[in-house]
């Protein structure tokens, strides 16, 4: 018999179904590869399409109080003269300056650019003719190509120029290729001194006009009508992308502002007015911002977090497993400002940090917790016309945000919000007060050079009194004999005071030496010894009561006499340094 074949499965079963069931996986796969692609990894196209509406809603709604607002300042006397007095200067100019510009624009420039043009021509001629004079081989072939060039420098052309005073008309010269040169770079010039005589003429205007706009920014509390229609046009077109921050010096990378849009703008942004949504908020500490930009130094360098993950707000923030550095909590953020400024006591702009600062010193917790301490300053000692420069701007930013919260507490809805504007009115008074204090009291900052060279004075000073006494004590002891001291007594030098009429003739201290016991030394309180002279003989006759005065039993105590004179030096210096004055000699 003839055997079966096999049969085909192609032939004999459909395969309808699998291919069905096949094709749907496949579509559902890439569905949802399109929407992980694009909406699931990119959540921060969804924050900043939200962001767009609410912020331009805002702006449209500050645009008309911020325009009634500046219109008010435009109004007032002071403005007023100024732009009268603008008005003065620049008809004052405005002949001059349009005659300079009619100068230039139809006369000075138009000929420039004739002369240029043939100028150009006749030079690319001798730059070709110049490079073959410089690679021919032969004298002859040189001096052909020399005679070629003098030839063209020698040529005359027709040159159509425009009359220089600024009438617009023309003239036809003839011209050589030196006078053509000549005529092109004395235009240059005289275009440079027509543009620095306008400058010039303008200078009064512009400076009335800087004043002016200065008057207008410290009334106005805000952006001006122009600035924010600026910011509208901006939003209307608004990119979406990510916004990216990078550090090339530590090579950190920061995209919490690809959903955080609200942090740097210029107008503050609450949750209430962003429709509740708290990633379009303000920073809360806009002053923070001016001493640390985020453009030097990032997000994460002071809040924690993983500032390059924009795929989950989990992964942004840094709250998972698989990363060691996550997001403060909110009533922590100021524990990043511990990393730069842990040797501070006090850090500005950080209530929280500087309370659990007082707690871990007047608690004892240093007994402890091991911690280096605070308040160590670096050597170097800044200007004080530069304190006084940043003190007098901090000073003058108070006291116009001081007014701008004054007036928001007038108008404020109710009376809460008007208390917190009156006491961040008061915060700021008092700060300004304090500024004021440090402006009235401060004085001036001694030098770096002039410190380092009091030190070494002081340093050389106290080497040469630990000489003394090293002198004292390997000179004398408790077998050397009464000349022997004299003779040392006589080579140690002593001071003016201790001849001074404080001390007795008859028992003026010659020196300190701790511990022992000497011959004709008396003991005193803390280890030392007081040894003493005794006065020149005089002769009978000279004056009544003639001899030599016997010394009293007790002596009144060295100043600065300690029992360590190593802990005596130190003492000195430092109470030294804190006075200002370098140490006196002590032998």
């Amino acid at each position: 018999m003839p055997e079966t074949p096999e049969q085909d499965p192609v032939e004999s079963k459909s395969l309808s179904v699998p291919l069905m069931v096949s094709t749907l996986i496949l579509m559902l796969s890439l569905v949802w590869a399109i929407y992980d692609e694009v909406y699931a990894l990119r959540p921060w196209k969804d924050y900043q399409a939200r962001f767009v509406p609410l912020y331009s809603s805002v702006l449209e709604n500050l645009r008309p109080r911020q325009a009634e607002a500046e219109k008010a300042v435009k109004e007032s006397p002071e403005y007023q003269a100024m732009q009268a007095e603008l008005k003065q200067a620049e008809a004052a100019a405005n002949e001059q300056i349009a005659g300079i510009d009619r100068q230039v624009n139809r006369g000075v420039t138009p000929r420039m650019i004739a002369a240029r043009q043939t100028f150009q021509v006749l030079k690319s001629e001798i730059d070709a003719l110049t490079y073959q004079l410089e690679t021919a081989s032969s004298d002859s072939r040189k001096a052909s190509i020399q005679s070629d060039i003098d030839a063209i420098k020698a040529r005359e052309v027709t040159v159509d120029l425009a009359l220089a005073d600024g009438s617009g008309e023309t003239e036809t010269v003839t011209m050589t290729y030196p006078a053509i040169e000549a005529e092109y770079l004395g235009l240059q010039r005289r275009r440079a001194e027509l543009q620095a005589e306008r400058v010039r003429l303008a200078e009064p205007a512009n400076a009335i006009r800087q004043r002016r706009d200065a008057y207008l920014q410290d009334q106005l509390f805000g952006l001006t009508e122009q600035q924010v229609a600026g910011l509208i046009n901006r939003m209307e077109n608004f990119t979406s992308d990510i916004k990216q921050i990078h550090l090339n010096d530590i090579d950190l990378v920061d995209r919490c502002e690809s959903c955080h849009l609200g942090i740097r703008e210029p107008v503050e942004l609450t949750r209430e007015a962003m429709g509740g949504e708290a990633a379009f908020t303000s920073h809360p500490s806009p002053d923070l911002l001016q001493i640390h930009n985020p453009e030097r130094f990032g997000c994460t360098g002071c809040h924690n977090g993983n500032g390059r993950a924009t795929s989950s707000v989990v992964k942004g923030h840094g709250r998972y497993k698989h990363w060691l550095w996550p997001l403060y909590d909110r009533e922590n953020f100021e524990a990043g400002c511990q990393q730069c400024h842990s040797r501070e006591v006090v850090s500005e702009h950080a209530p929280t940090l500087n309370k659990g600062r007082d707690l871990f010193m007047n608690k004892g917790c240093w007994g402890c917790h091991r911690f280096e301490g605070f308040d160590k300053e670096a050597d170097e000692l800044s200007l004080v016309r530069q304190q006084m420069a940043v003190l007098r701007d901090e000073l003058a930013a108070n006291a116009k945000e001081s007014r701008r919260q004054l007036q928001m507490g007038d108008g404020a809805a109710d009376n809460e919000a008007a208390n917190r504007h009156y006491a961040r009115t008061e915060a700021l008074q008092l700060r300004n007060s304090r500024i004021g204090a440090e402006l009235v009291g401060g004085g001036a900052v001694e030098q770096p050079g002039e410190w380092q060279q009091r030190q070494q004075e002081q340093d050389r000073l106290c080497r040469r009194m630990e000489k003394q006494r090293r002198h004292a004590q390997t000179r004398h002891n408790p077998q050397t004999t009464a000349s022997t001291r004299q003779a040392t007594r006589r080579a140690i030098p002593r001071r003016r005071a201790d001849r001074s009429p404080g001390w007795p003739a008859s028992h003026r201290p010659t020196w300190c030496i701790p511990g022992g016991s000497l011959r004709g030394s008396t003991r005193r309180p803390g280890g030392c010894h007081r040894v003493t002279r005794p006065a020149p003989s005089r002769r009978p006759g000279r004056r009544s009561g003639a001899g030599p005065r016997r010394p009293p039993k007790t002596q009144p105590r060295c100043p600065g006499c300690r029992p360590d004179w190593r802990r005596r030096r130190c003492a000195r210096r430092r109470a030294t340094r804190r006075a200002g004055r370098p140490p006196r000699l002590q032998p």
